[in-house]
């Protein structure tokens, strides 16, 4: 449990006592500015401690449970690329189908100039028309192809599938405990794989996250 007692500790109390017994016998006062500036960063710590603690309290007496901040990122990263995964893959398609259009390029002026076979003319000439053909392909796919990114936005907004009945409950279950709080979803632009996220003045918690299906969402 944090130390959410609204004091500093023992250590800062007798640094800053310190500094004004030296500041007023010896006239030195740079150790004074160190210590209240400790002083008040300890201060500072403490209340956001303490906000961040009673916001814990009422989560769990809502029966939510936060996700921490890292597994969030993950979840968050996994899933975009699972989701930009085609795109990728059509990208490096279409420099591997360059590379070969170049090559084959290459060989029909080896052969106009009577450095290669005549033969293989006929092939290098197929395989760049082949090339193109899929370059020109994988070039409309891209122009056209969603690039999928997160978005967030207020609960009242989000357009997507309505939200399961779950995440709704539990959202009424925390705004019973903290009449103030603001709920935001955070989303994949193209993609339906969203989260539910509370506010209550300057801190904040991921407290629900689901996959919609076709036919119902499913809390992941």
């Amino acid at each position: 449990m944090p130390d959410v007692s609204g004091v500093t500790t023992e250590k800062e109390e007798a640094d800053l006592a310190l500094a004004k017994q030296v500041k007023s016998e010896l006239g030195y006062d740079r150790l004074l500015f160190y210590c209240k500036t400790e002083y008040e960063r300890v201060q500072e710590k403490i209340k956001v401690d303490k906000k961040q603690f009673e916001f814990s309290k009422a989560l769990s007496r809502a029966g939510a449970r936060p996700f921490t901040k890292a597994s969030v990122e993950l979840y968050k990263k996994r899933t975009l690329m699972a989701a930009n995964r085609l795109t990728k893959v059509v990208v490096w398609v279409t420099w591997g189908l360059l590379i070969v259009f170049l090559v084959s390029i290459f060989y029909c002026l080896a052969v106009s100039i009577g450095s290669a076979k005549a033969a293989s003319s006929f092939w290098s000439g197929g395989v760049a028309l082949f090339s193109l053909i899929g370059i020109s392909c994988c070039s409309v796919y891209l122009q056209r192809a969603q690039v999928f990114e997160w978005f967030k936005c207020p609960l009242i907004e989000y357009s997507g599938r309505v939200l399961p009945k779950p995440a709704l409950q539990l959202a009424l279950a925390i705004k019973e405990q903290l009449p103030y709080a603001r709920f935001n979803v955070e989303a994949l632009r193209g993609d339906c794989n969203p989260l539910l996220i509370v506010e209550h003045f300057d801190v904040s918690a991921y407290v629900y996250v689901w996959k919609e299906s076709d036919d119902e969402a499913e809390k992941v």
